[in-house]
């Protein structure tokens, strides 16, 4: 018998992230339209983040920059964000950000580390691939979760199914 704390075993790790990945789609499907964003923020080849901490940082420092031009437009940014990898072994960063008033343009230059690619959210099969895909990502990565630890991170007032 297992004791508890310990790491799980394969079918209660593919079931944990079968569940994580309804949630996720849950999540997206109650939160966001086909009308927002799918953004991938990813690095320029040279110096890159040396951990995935200091990723989290320039991630969330992007987010406040989007955070306060939203404000100053009287608009709330909604956001749901993971850290993977590309196949090359690079960091990106995927974001599913609530449409606003701002041009693509606007959030590539907000972003100084690398290329901004900005695609429209497509929910369809109530989110189940695209929470698939997203979550498949930090997996490959080798960034194995802590217990009950979920993948991604939100913005407040995200309704979490």
């Amino acid at each position: 018998m297992e004791q508890r704390g310990t790491k799980s075993g394969e079918r209660q790790r593919m079931r944990n992230l079968l569940l994580s990945r309804d949630r996720l789609a849950r999540t997206l499907a109650a939160n966001f339209t086909g009308g927002d964003l799918l953004v991938a923020l990813t690095y320029q080849a040279g110096p890159r983040p040396h951990s995935r901490e200091l990723a989290r940082q320039q991630v969330r420092q992007w987010i406040g920059s989007i955070s306060a031009l939203r404000r100053g437009q009287g608009m709330a940014a909604k956001y749901v964000y993971l850290l993977g990898t590309e196949q090359a072994g690079s960091l990106v960063h995927r974001v599913i950000l609530n449409r606003g008033k701002e041009s693509a343009d606007v959030l590539g230059h907000t972003w100084p580390y690398g290329p901004v690619y900005v695609s429209p959210l497509d929910l369809s099969q109530q989110g189940q691939a695209l929470a698939s895909e997203l979550l498949r990502q930090p997996l490959q990565a080798g960034h194995s979760p802590l217990p009950c630890a979920r993948l991604w991170v939100s913005s407040r007032g995200i309704h979490h199914t």
